[in-house]
């Protein structure tokens, strides 16, 4: 029978296959995602903005590019960067998240 395997990881996860040569030798395709550029990120953010069904400009100002320098352009990095900014606007009542809040949240230093 034939085996279809999609292995996703972090970058480590390429070095580790590269020691396992029988697997490496049977994969046929291999990706690796590079970190996003500043505008990428900011198209990333709306994007998932509104597959999570807003089309509002929530993150204003250099929000996404202070969330872009912190998460150094890792997808990962800027949803939870993303997602902490999101829980500390709900939780001050704010419509909008600005480059200070992004920063504090991204640092874990909201009060």
């Amino acid at each position: 029978f034939l085996l279809t395997l999609l292995l996703i990881g972090q970058p480590e996860l390429r070095e580790k296959i590269d020691e396992l040569k029988q697997l490496k030798q049977r994969l046929t395709l291999s990706y690796h995602l590079n970190p996003l550029n500043k505008e990428d990120t900011e198209k990333y953010i709306v994007h998932r903005l509104g597959i999570a069904g807003t089309k509002e400009k929530i993150f204003v100002g250099r929000a996404c590019s202070t969330i872009w320098e912190d998460a150094g352009g890792v997808p990962r990095m800027i949803n939870s960067i993303c997602d902490m900014c999101l829980l500390v606007g709900y939780t001050k009542g704010l419509k909008e998240i600005n480059a200070d809040i992004a920063k504090r949240s991204a640092h874990g230093l909201d009060q």
